[in-house]
């Protein structure tokens, strides 16, 4: 992932993903596992100094999953 907030995150992939799909995601952070449904709000495609990739909302955060991306975000300040 290049961006990460609660909100949702950034992720480098070579795949089409058309708007609305929902993906499902887990990725490893400090403070624990995060896992959670991902709706892809937006597309980009590979361009001289940007990889592709989606954009994707979380649909739905649990306390504690919002803590550990919380607790993330702020050690790296990568809160957007």
């Amino acid at each position: 992932s290049e961006d990460i907030s609660l909100t949702g995150m950034f992720v480098k992939t070579a795949r089409l993903l058309h708007s609305g799909k929902e993906v499902p995601i887990r990725f490893d952070l400090p403070h624990g596992v995060v896992e959670v449904i991902g709706v892809v709000v937006r597309f980009r495609t590979p361009a001289k100094a940007l990889s592709g990739g989606v954009g994707l909302c979380f649909k739905a955060l649990s306390e504690a999953q919002a803590d550990c991306i919380e607790a993330y975000c702020e050690s790296t300040d990568s809160i957007r």
